[in-house]
């Protein structure tokens, strides 16, 4: 009996052990977060958008992401892997739209196509839809980091505006060494430790931080069978070398072309799909990529409901596995090629309906973003971490097509409903 209660007592203390050793590492990679204001700021309702209202904003979004692709594709090294959110862009963006005004505002909307007012909606919308799924994991998530300072003095109205539109956390910091190590425990948290680092250091300068989170973790609507999964078959790099890689293969119902483009599509259990784009043999596959418009990448995702061609064709189809990271250190230059340039102009930049700093004029001095793609044969994983700094101063098929992924391609991942796109890519140089 006293054998029995000793064997209980013990398997009671490592059990207690292991729950506290568990937590203790979840406070040591959470790290201890300031306290999140947003309580001040509680979420109103806002309405939502007829389903072909939405679909009309998120198409002129999509056009607009475009843009900056094409514009970011221009700076890319030969052979580099390229992996771009638009979505996490557009969503810190358009949370510093909403304290900008007079012609910076301005300036925004015309570029984007949309009001501010307009883009909240939309995007919340987003946001309402991304929560809302039920298959494996998509998130978005969005924090306000702002100056703990007497100098600077936030308008409670915006907080209130992206508390209400974008759910945004809210927090007060002195925004230093330790408001960096906060932040970076709050992006990695939230991209499931994909983007475990985003920030070296906080500029002395900065009154705010906006940073959007976009995790992406779906599995394969149809998962691959071992003998779909073939290992040592090659890659023909960017560079005219070859890699040894493993290769997913399948039949895809959903072929597509157009605009010197071969592809197809695959789907998720959620409501999201990728599209691959294969350019036609001798063409430049960044060059391809940046010279599509919204217009044309979503005529290639609906071409199957476009084409006269019947029956439609089927694709016998080889996928490469593949992982990489990426980094933009400075997106300034690219949303300012879009037509926004005062928000980045330290003398006209007008954010006075997001604040004021007694030490000189408010304006946009940091866009940066980090990414991180996982392809095999489970399925994908994605995340985007954006921060925008504030500183002071189907038929029968007859016919079975081969797109065969051996040499550089271009994807998107996309929403379903709309097509929004969530992540751009190019898979150029494998096995390096």
């Amino acid at each position: 009996m006293k054998k029995t209660w000793l064997v209980r007592a013990l398997c009671a203390l490592l059990a207690s052990c292991a729950l506290v050793s568990f937590a203790s590492c979840r406070r040591a990679a959470l790290v201890t977060l300031p306290e999140n204001l947003v309580a001040a700021y509680q979420k109103q309702a806002t309405e939502s958008l007829g389903n072909d209202e939405q679909f009309r904003r998120e198409t002129v979004l999509t056009d607009y992401a475009w843009k900056l692709y094409s514009e970011l594709l221009r700076e890319v090294s030969p052979g580099e892997n390229q992996l771009f959110s638009p979505l996490s862009l557009e969503f810190a963006l358009c949370m510093v739209a909403n304290g900008s005004k007079g012609a910076t505002r301005s300036e925004i909307e015309a570029a984007i196509g949309l009001s501010v007012e307009e883009l909240n909606e939309t995007l919340c919308g987003i946001l309402s839809r991304v929560e809302k799924c039920k298959f494996g994991t998509t998130l978005l998530a969005n924090s306000i980091w702002m100056k703990d300072d007497a100098s600077f003095t936030v308008k409670p109205e915006f907080l209130q505006t992206v508390a209400n539109y974008y759910n945004a956390q809210i927090y007060k910091a002195p925004l230093d060494a330790t408001t960096c190590d906060q932040l970076n425990a709050w992006v990695k948290e939230y991209t499931k430790d994909m983007i475990p680092h985003l920030l070296d250091s906080i500029d002395p300068t900065t009154v705010m931080l906006l940073v959007n989170v976009l995790t992406f973790d779906q599995k394969w609507g149809t998962p691959y069978e071992n003998d779909q999964v073939l290992k040592n078959q090659i890659f023909h790099n960017y560079d005219g070398s070859e890699a040894t890689v493993t290769m997913l293969t399948s039949a895809e119902a959903r072929y597509t072309e157009g605009f010197g483009f071969t592809g197809f599509i695959k789907s998720y259990e959620g409501n999201y799909d990728i599209l691959f784009l294969l350019p036609k043999e001798g063409t430049d596959v960044y060059e391809a990529m940046g010279a599509l418009s919204g217009k044309e990448y979503m005529a290639i995702r609906m071409w199957r409901e476009l084409s006269s061609q019947f029956p439609l064709p089927t694709a016998s189809v080889k996928i490469p596995e593949f992982s990489y990271d990426c980094t933009y250190d400075d997106l300034i230059p690219t949303v300012a090629s879009t037509g926004i340039e005062l928000a980045f102009n330290e003398d006209f930049a007008d954010f006075s309906d997001l604040g004021k700093s007694a030490l000189g004029n408010i304006y946009i001095g940091l866009i940066l973003q980090k990414t991180h793609i996982e392809l095999d044969q489970n399925g994908t994983k994605a995340a985007a971490a954006t921060v925008i700094g504030m500183k002071n101063a189907t038929a029968m098929p007859s016919e079975v097509r081969e797109v065969i992924l051996d040499r550089p391609f271009g994807y998107v991942i996309f929403d379903t409903e709309t097509g929004t796109p969530l992540f751009m890519g190019v898979t150029a140089t494998l096995g390096k």
